[in-house]
C-alpha cells in the first residue's frame, strides 16, 4: 500500500450530534460485518489501519465530544501520524470542524490533498477507500469524490490550493459547495451501498 506519490491529510469529521436521530449517533453502537461498536468507530478503524499502512497519510480527528477526543487521544503515542484535534465550536455546523481541523493542521505544500470523510458511514469499505484516496492523488485532478448512482457523497478530496475557499466556509456548509465549484475538475470514484446516510434510527 506505500506506493503513494503524495502526501495526503485526512480530516475525519467527528463533530455532529444527531438530532434527528434523537441521541449522539456517533456514540451509538450499532454491528457491521459481526463487530458491534459505537458508530464512529467503523470507518474510524478502517481509516486507522490504512494510515497504519502509508507513511506519507496524517489522520486528524476532529470532534467536540469527550468520549471520542479521549479514545484517540490515547492512540497518539503509538500512532504519531495520529492527531486528535478538540473542536469546541462544532455544535455551530460543519464549517466549525473543517475549519478546526485546518487550523490544527497548519498549512501546507503544493500537491498535498486533503480528504475529508464524516464519522457517520459505518459501511464504506478499507478497501473502497483507500482506492478512492490512491486514484484521486494518481489522477492529479482538483477535486475527488466518492458517489453512488451519480449522485455525489463523502468523502471528498481537495489539492491544498483550495484551502482558502475551505477556510472561508460558514455556517453549516460544508466542503461540497467548494467542490461544486471545482466540479469541472473533479474525479468522481463511484461504489455502490458503502454510504448511507443515517440521520435516523429508522435508516439502520
Amino acid at each position: 500500500m506505500e506506493n503513494i506519490k503524495t502526501v495526503n491529510r485526512i480530516f475525519y469529521l467527528a463533530g455532529g450530534d444527531g438530532s434527528r436521530f434523537g441521541e449522539n449517533k456517533l456514540l451509538y453502537p450499532i454491528t457491521v460485518d459481526g463487530e458491534c461498536k459505537p458508530m464512529y468507530r467503523h470507518a474510524l478503524d478502517r481509516v486507522l489501519d490504512i494510515v497504519a499502512g502509508v507513511t506519507t497519510y496524517e489522520l486528524y480527528v476532529v470532534t467536540c465530544h469527550s468520549d471520542i477526543y479521549s479514545y484517540v487521544k490515547d492512540l497518539e503515542t503509538e500512532l504519531p501520524r495520529v492527531h486528535a484535534v478538540d473542536s469546541p465550536d462544532s455544535p455551530k455546523g460543519l464549517s466549525y470542524t473543517i475549519r478546526a481541523g485546518l487550523a490544527a493542521a497548519g498549512a501546507t505544500a503544493p500537491g498535498v490533498y486533503d480528504t475529508f470523510l464524516v464519522a457517520d458511514m459505518p459501511y464504506i469499505s478499507q478497501e473502497s477507500l483507500a482506492d478512492f484516496m490512491r486514484e484521486v492523488t494518481d489522477s492529479g485532478r482538483t477535486v475527488g469524490c466518492m458517489a453512488e448512482n451519480g449522485r455525489y457523497k463523502n468523502p471528498v478530496m481537495f489539492q491544498a490550493k483550495l484551502e482558502p475557499e475551505l477556510r472561508a466556509l460558514t455556517g453549516d456548509c460544508g466542503g461540497k459547495s467548494v467542490f461544486l465549484r471545482h466540479e469541472d475538475e473533479a474525479y468522481v470514484f463511484e461504489t455502490a451501498g458503502e454510504l448511507a446516510d443515517l440521520d435516523r434510527k429508522e435508516d439502520l
